[in-house]
């Protein structure tokens, strides 16, 4: 959770003020914050009536997932965030930068999640802003 991140960034900060820090929040990927998505996947997957289990995107592709109530869960995530990230603003010394470790498909070619044989560009292209570009 980002107040936990929070903490352990302030920690390092008092302890190695002087060493470059990556602080890898979750968020905005799932688990969604405030929300009450089942995801699926990593064995949390929704079960179907026949008992069958889906994950999030299996069930976006099956149309049991409206692909605008995911997209505004990510948003959420992200806003949520933000204020964590100001607060990084704060405690770390030296430019702080945002970036994330994949995107995932929604529907992008037919294809959810992170599928790995797709080389899709949402998949390759990281996103890299300086904090201060974030109000």
């Amino acid at each position: 959770m980002p107040e936990k991140m929070i903490e352990k960034a302030e920690t390092a900060e008092k302890l190695f003020p002087e060493k470059r820090k990556i602080i890898h929040f979750m968020q905005p990927h799932y688990p969604f914050i405030d929300s009450d998505i089942d995801v699926g996947g990593y064995g949390h997957a929704f079960q179907e009536d026949n008992g069958a289990s889906k994950n999030i995107w299996q069930q976006m592709e099956g149309g049991r997932k409206d692909h605008e109530e995911v997209i505004q869960a990510y948003k959420d995530n992200f806003t949520v965030m933000k204020p964590h990230l100001k607060r990084l603003q704060t405690l770390l010394t030296g430019e702080t930068y945002v970036t994330a470790d994949h995107g995932n498909l929604v529907g992008e070619s037919g294809f959810y999640g992170h599928p790995p044989s797709s080389r899709a560009k949402p998949l390759r292209q990281v996103p890299w802003d300086n904090i201060s570009d974030l109000d």
